[in-house]
Parts: structure tokens; C-alpha cells; sequence
């Protein structure tokens, strides 16, 4: 199954954001007003079934070549595959979109296939949302009943065309505070239990002492017993001290000059780190923080990432992803152990983001990165190539679930060349402060942090600047947040942040989203 991400927010959201003022922190701060809709995610699912009775396009072979589009508000989102000699077709595919305001309609359009002219169009049916999602019964959770239904294709006589829709709609925040009412009852019978824990574990303690007062016991007869013996063994004893020194004379000789040696390694190993250090000061103070230009020069070193990873072509994947059939979603979110400055964690987070997967973000700088962890498997694989793999046969789809474009578009960017060049003059010599997603900069006393059951969400492209600039705060500050991979060619708006713990929602504004954790999160 393929998400197709399309999330358009709503602007009257958007004007209020704008409006803030850029030195007005206390306003920044602040979520919405009652009288602002909060922000509202729509998950939609179209499943095209069949078509029934189309005429013949091709006169020769009295027959047709059908295959069917998706137009939501205008926009081509989705193609099915086409089956070739058939009136009668039947597709089953099934394709899901995220939207963050209510689409209108969608429009259902059957055309010939035809390889040496422009394909026929046979007719079209259009579907509106309006009734579906505002007047069909729906769950506490947002599911909205099914509706199947077949429709007559405009343009024909008696063609008819068989569809299914799913849909969802629901409010992250809203959502968020009828878990935390759930969430007391819970609170009690921890309690309860953390009682019960208690007293067991006293009843440990106790047991453990009286082992150790018999323990003692035997220690102490066995001491005695001990010091009867080496009475008699004394004269022994003085000889064995001797030999004893004359080898110990020996082993500090040899330690000494292990630890000379040691020295000179460290020494060189040091004088690389205060190159390092140098190269890092001067970049920051020249050129990150140079009056005026700073806040540029950072932007043009985020473009020469998105180039040097063929940011563009990785966008327009995303056309072609709603088409995609894949196996199967995962229903807990994957772990990822990772560092924003790694190359193969930037390969991994590529893989997640065109199999439109969602994952909870774990920044580490003290264990090898990248460790992807699937609760739905009960597996932990280390290393890129181990986890892309694992993706691709697990999460991925049938032959084809890759357009000839996308491999293409994959090949390039993991070519042994490109990622040298990305890591050696990307990542290590224009990218490399702590400050670019590299090492904490804050204390573990410094550092506040949401709990985990008020995670940030992250609603991103893994290809665009400004998402890169958001994830690498989050990875300095070692803030765990979740991913979700939001992926669309016309979309402006992006990236999205949601802090349910504060009730606060930026939108588009990566300058804004940097100085609201550091204002929020580091004391």
C-alpha cells in the first residue's frame, strides 16, 4: 500500500503563522486561539475495482486497451496499470493519499491505451467528498464508513465503472488529549502494580541478607583456617617475593615503552583534531555567522546538499509514488537509531521516504549508526545496505513497484562516487559543526525533553533544505521525534511541526521551528 502525501494546510492557519512577528517570541509561543481551526489530517483510500461494458477503441481488433486516472481537485494523482484486449477489466488496485484540508471531489477518467497515437478517452465518472466525509457515520477514532459504489462513465452508454473509498479524519492534537484522558485509568494500575513491585522487591532484600550474614559466617571459619596454613608457610612465602619483584622490574620496563608509543599516536591523532578544531572556527565565525550573509551561506550549503543528492529528481519521484503497489504497512512505527551527519543514515532516511514510511527518529552519537529496529518482525538490522535491503523485500512491492525513472534516480545517488563526494565535501568540510546535526550541543542537565507519549512529529521531505535544517536541531539536541515522510512536487508548506506537549504547530518556517526548541528545550 502507498501513501501518497498531498498535505494542503489550511490558510487561515497559515495567515495567522505568517502574522507573527519575528522578535515577538512570547507570540511565536503560543498555540492557536479558540476561534482557529486546529489542524486536521484526512488519510483517503481509493480502490478501483472494475470496469463494466466499455466500448471498443481499437475498430481492428474490436477491442480496448483500458486503464484508469485519478483527478483529485483537478490534479492527477494515480494511474492503474493497463490491461490490454478487454471490455470487462478488472485492476483491484488500491491507492492512499494524506491531506491536510478536506479534498472536494475526485474524477475517475478510463482511456485507451494506444502506442503509436494519443490515447482515446472512453469516459469519466466524478465521486464528491462533501457527503463522504461530513454526513457518513463515523468511529471515536475518525474511521468514516466505507461507501462502494459503481457509476455510469460520462461519454458512453452503458459503461459503468466500480470503485471503493475509505477515509479517516481526525485532529493529532484533539486526538492527543482523549489518550491522556485514557491515560489516568492507566496511571492507577501502574501505581497499583509499582506497589506489588515494591514489596517483592523487599522480600528480596531480606532474603538476600540473610544469604550473605550465612555467607560471612562460612567466610570468616574459612579465614581462620587460612591464616593456621600460611603460618607454616611463611619461610616459602619471602623466597616467592623476591622472584616476584625481579619479574615486576621487567613489565614496568615493557609498559613504559607501550606507553611512549601510545603517546605518539595520541599526539598525531591530536594534531588532526586541532586542525579540525581550527577549520571549524574559522567556518563558523567567516562564514555561518558573518554579519549579514550568515543566514545565506548556511542556505547555499543546504542547496549544494540537495544537489549533490539529486534533490529535484528525488522530488518528482514522488508523481509516481501513489501509483506504486506495495506489500504491506507496518502497524507499529519502525526505530531508528541514527546521526544526521552520516552519510549512510542519509541513505537509509532516502529509502524510508520513497517507500513512504514513518519511523521514530533516536539521534545517537555513541553506538554505530545507523540500527533500524521493526517491533512488527521482532528484528534489529545494523548498517545501510542490511537495512535497505530489509525495506525493499519487506516493505517494498510487486515487480514494478519501481518506475524505470526511480531506479535510474537510485543508482545515481548511491554510486560509490556520489557519496564520496557528498560525505568528503558535504558532509566533512561545509557541514561539519556540532551544530549541523553532528554532536549534542547541550548537557543532559540542559536539555528538557517531552515524554514519550507526547513525541514531536515531524511531517517532512527528505530532500528539501529546509526539512534537513529542522532534523538537524532535532539530532543535536538528541530529541527523539517521529518522521512522517510527507512527500509532494507542488508543495510549499513543508515542513510541518507539531509539539502536542506545548499545543504548538509551526508551519513552513525552519527558522522559526530552530528557535523554538532552543528556546523551549534547552534551558
Amino acid at each position: 500500500m502507498a501513501l501518497k502525501a498531498n498535505p494542503y494546510l489550511d490558510d487561515t492557519l497559515l495567515r495567522n503563522l505568517q502574522s507573527f512577528s519575528p522578535n515577538a517570541n512570547a507570540q511565536f509561543l503560543q498555540a492557536h486561539s479558540p476561534q482557529d481551526p486546529p489542524l486536521e489530517v484526512f488519510i483517503l483510500s481509493v480502490v478501483v475495482i472494475s470496469g463494466h461494458n466499455l466500448p471498443a477503441k481499437d475498430i481492428l481488433k474490436q477491442s480496448s486497451d483500458p486503464y484508469c486516472k485519478l483527478v483529485i481537485d483537478g490534479t492527477e494523482v494515480a494511474q492503474t496499470k493497463t490491461i490490454e484486449h478487454e471490455l470487462n477489466p478488472v485492476w483491484n488496485e488500491r491507492f492512499d493519499f494524506k491531506f491536510f484540508s478536506q479534498p472536494s471531489s475526485v474524477r475517475l477518467e478510463v482511456f485507451d491505451f494506444d502506442q503509436a497515437m494519443n490515447d482515446d478517452r472512453i469516459g469519466a465518472a466524478k465521486f464528491s467528498f462533501n457527503h463522504f466525509f461530513n454526513k457518513r457515520a463515523q468511529t471515536a477514532s475518525g474511521e468514516i464508513e466505507p461507501y462502494v459504489g459503481e457509476k455510469r462513465l460520462k461519454g458512453t452508454k452503458a459503461s459503468t465503472i466500480k470503485f471503493k473509498i475509505f477515509g479517516r479524519r481526525f485532529r493529532p492534537i484533539l486526538q492527543q488529549r482523549v489518550v491522556d484522558g485514557q491515560r489516568l485509568v492507566i496511571e492507577e494500575k501502574n501505581a497499583e502494580i509499582h506497589d506489588r513491585q515494591q514489596q517483592h522487591a523487599r522480600l528480596l532484600t531480606e532474603n538476600e541478607q540473610l544469604v550473605k550474614r550465612k555467607q560471612a559466617d562460612k567466610d570468616t571459619n574459612a579465614l581462620k583456617v587460612d591464616e593456621a596454613v600460611a603460618a607454616k608457610q611463611q619461610p616459602q612465602k619471602e623466597s616467592s617475593v623476591a622472584g616476584e619483584t625481579e619479574i615486576g622490574v621487567r613489565s614496568a620496563s615493557s609498559l613504559a615503552v607501550y606507553t611512549q608509543s601510545d603517546v605518539l599516536s595520541i599526539s598525531d591523532d591530536e594534531s588532526v583534531c586541532v586542525l579540525l578544531r581550527v577549520w571549524q572556527f574559522m567556518l563558523n565565525l567567516m562564514f555561518y555567522r558573518f554579519p549579514m550573509m550568515g543566514y545565506y551561506n548556511d542556505l547555499l550549503v543546504l542547496y549544494i546538499g540537495y544537489v549533490l543528492r539529486l534533490g529535484m529528481f528525488q522530488t518528482l519521484q514522488s508523481s509516481q509514488r501513489s501509483a506504486s503497489r506495495y506489500k504491506r504497512r507496518p502497524a507499529a512505527l519502525l526505530k531508528l537509531y541514527e546521526m544526521e551527519g552520516d552519510v549512510q543514515c542519509k541513505q537509509v532516511r532516502e529509502t524510508l521516504s520513497l517507500l513512504s514510511l514513518d519511523c521514530i527518529i533516536y539521534p545517537s552519537f555513541h553506538q554505530k549508526v545507523p540500527v533500524l529496529r521493526d517491533e512488527n518482525c521482532h528484528c534489529e538490522l545494523t548498517g545501510s545496505a542490511e537495512i535497505i535491503s530489509y525495506l525493499h523485500a519487506t516493505y517494498g512491492g510487486i515487480d514494478g513497484y519501481l518506475s524505470a525513472f526511480q531506479r535510474v534516480v537510485q543508482y545515481v545517488i548511491n554510486v560509490r562516487v556520489c557519496l564520496l563526494l557528498y560525505r568528503f565535501l558535504y558532509l566533512s568540510i561545509l557541514r561539519c559543526l556540532p551544530q549541523h546535526g553532528r554532536a549534542s550541543i547541550v548537557s543532559e542537565s540542559q536539555r528538557g525533553e517531552p515524554s514519550n507519549d507526547n513525541l514531536l512529529e515531524l511531517w517532512s521531505m527528505e530532500a528539501a533544505p529546509s526539512s534537513t535544517k529542522v532534523r538537524e536541531v532535532l539530532s543535536s539536541l538528541q530529541m527523539c521525534y517521529i518522521l512522517r515522510n510527507t512527500v509532494s512536487p507542488k508543495e510549499k508548506k513543508l515542513p510541518v511541526l507539531i509539539d502536542t506537549y506545548t499545543e504548538t504547530e509551526i508551519v513552513g518556517d525552519a527558522e522559526k521551528m530552530k528557535q523554538y526548541l532552543l528556546k523551549t528545550y534547552v534551558e
